[in-house]
């Protein structure tokens, strides 16, 4: 089963893309995250995840600001922007 990251500053977007991902049966919501802030301390703190759904504008650290700190960070997870 692969684990998701989701990120997005609104808690409705991710109940939404939540359900959707949970109802493949190959694909698990393992972390939600409302920022890109709250998403990196996950990561470095050893959260392990195959894919991460990110949103671009978030408060605190948007998603292309998080790419970047995970690029630094060398955090390498496949990343999805998912943007409205």
């Amino acid at each position: 089963m692969k684990k998701v990251l989701v990120i997005d500053d609104s808690a409705l977007m991710r109940r939404v893309i939540s359900d959707i991902i949970n109802q493949d049966d190959q694909l698990e919501v393992a972390g939600t995250a409302n920022n890109g802030e709250a998403a990196l301390d996950q990561l470095i703190h050893g959260a392990k995840f195959d894919v991460i759904l990110v949103d671009i504008k978030m408060p605190k650290m948007d998603g292309v600001r998080l790419l970047r700190e995970m690029q630094k960070s060398r955090i390498r997870v496949p990343s999805l922007i998912v943007s409205s």
